[in-house]
């Protein structure tokens, strides 16, 4: 099963990581875990970030991000994801 294809997202290669980036997404992390900590039945995973990419119409005249230009998606459990305002 293609996940980006029944998505219908577009993965692009990511400079410093093997797991690709999204296309569609405004904002990327590219992170490495540092870390690992068991706790009881589940793991915390402690990375760094270690490149950022940003779509540059996110930001004010001042550089800022402004927020209300993204359109963030919300993942409610491992199966189900909803945009924000689906919620």
């Amino acid at each position: 099963m293609d996940k980006f294809k029944e998505a219908g997202l577009t993965p692009v290669p990511a400079s410093q990581v093997k797991p690709p980036l999204i296309a569609e997404c405004p904002v990327n992390l590219e992170c490495v875990v540092r870390q690992t900590l068991r706790l009881g039945a589940h793991h915390l995973f402690l990375g760094e970030v270690v490149a950022t990419h940003l779509d540059e119409t996110l930001l004010n005249a001042h550089g800022q991000v402004q927020g209300e230009r993204c359109h963030p998606p919300s993942c409610l459990t491992r199966r189900k994801s909803r945009k924000k305002d689906e919620i």
